[in-house]
């Protein structure tokens, strides 16, 4: 049951696109094909979850018992970027389609990364929980990409007034969406 709270409250309740507004950046014209978004996705879920258990372990048996939170966020940096540095030579040698199709600039730098590990460390989860929200809040940003990358294309098939076309009729599309989420904040779990 608990985990199913969890996984309600990371993919839709508190959803990091819509309600701490992370990840916004790296939807730009690589993203808007479903398939590169399923690319992105795989690649930006295994680097999320690497991440939060490396970064679980590290903060718990190293920064805490030594007393230097201090270098928690520092210490999160490197990690991210270790982790990210790891999957891409493995994805380059190991599938090497997968890895034509993302930008792999993107990914590292996508705040929902950053702040997935730091909501983490915010929260105080315990190990399973970190790994779960890890997943499921990647999970909600997946879904969150393959929704835009579906309004994408039925705005560029469409027939809007030259003056919503691109990324006008996006953001108010955007917006209706994320008052549909919204809405899910009064729900009590």
């Amino acid at each position: 049951m608990q985990i199913l709270i969890l996984a309600f409250s990371s993919i839709i309740l508190q959803n990091i696109v819509f309600t701490q507004f992370l990840g916004l950046e790296c939807y730009r014209n690589d993203l808007k094909n479903i398939k590169n978004v399923l690319c992105f996705g795989s690649i930006f879920i295994i680097i999320s979850l690497i991440t939060a258990i490396i970064f679980w372990c590290l903060d718990n048996f190293l920064l805490i018992p030594l007393n230097i939170q201090s270098l928690q966020i520092f210490s999160l940096f490197l990690l991210v970027f270790a982790v990210w540095v790891l999957v891409k030579y493995f994805v380059n040698k190991f599938l090497p389609f997968l890895s034509k199709r993302v930008n792999w600039l993107s990914i590292v730098m996508n705040s929902a990364i950053w702040g997935v590990g730091l909501l983490i460390m915010q929260n105080g989860f315990g190990f399973s929980d970190s790994v779960l929200y890890s997943l499921f809040s990647s999970l909600g940003f997946i879904i969150i990409l393959i929704l835009f990358a579906g309004i994408q294309e039925r705005l560029d098939n469409s027939a809007i007034p030259k003056a919503f076309k691109g990324l006008p009729s996006l953001l108010i599309c955007l917006s209706i969406i994320s008052l549909a989420f919204m809405c899910f904040n009064g729900i009590g779990v």
